[in-house]
């Protein structure tokens, strides 16, 4: 398996769950920019990411799991069928800010933290909008990640049969 979250850097998530303190630039990447703003850097950044993922599927031959959302549905589509299957995972709106602030405690978070932790929230969301829309328009199959991990797990293997 291998995710994408570690081909290459980016901004990342404006809270740390292990207390350490989150760099200042990530904060100000989160805080100086519009939502609108936010999701075209990460789209860009997606898409830079991308030649380094078809490098890995074209590189493997049997068994590889590719996660994460730098997984553009578009650029997936120009694969060879023959490389594999995709799935998305695409939540209700609302699911993923929720889960940012639970797992980030924006409740307790103040200032500068606090607002990148809901502009983070704000793109997450965006970008759960883009990606449905996306897989939709391409005709593209996904997993609802309002599911339950066994239900989630069962339509993984579906796919796969």
């Amino acid at each position: 398996m291998c995710s994408t979250d570690y081909l290459a850097r980016h901004a990342g998530r404006p809270w740390r769950s292990d207390g350490t303190t989150v760099p200042p630039h990530v904060i100000q990447h989160f805080t100086n920019h519009s939502v609108d703003e936010l999701m075209a850097a990460v789209i860009r950044h997606y898409r830079s990411v991308w030649p380094q993922v078809e490098n890995l599927i074209r590189d493997v031959d049997e068994g590889l799991v590719i996660e994460g959302s730098a997984v553009l549905p578009e650029l997936a589509t120009r694969l060879n069928p023959g490389y594999g299957r995709a799935a998305w995972l695409i939540a209700e709106e609302g699911t993923f800010q929720e889960r940012i602030f639970l797992e980030s405690r924006c409740g307790s978070a103040t200032g500068t933290n606090r607002a990148a932790i809901e502009m983070f929230g704000l793109r997450s969301e965006r970008f759960n909008e883009y990606i449905r829309n996306e897989v939709q328009r391409l005709g593209l199959q996904s997993i609802s990640a309002d599911s339950d991990f066994d239900e989630q797990m069962k339509r993984v293997l579906t796919l796969l049969e």
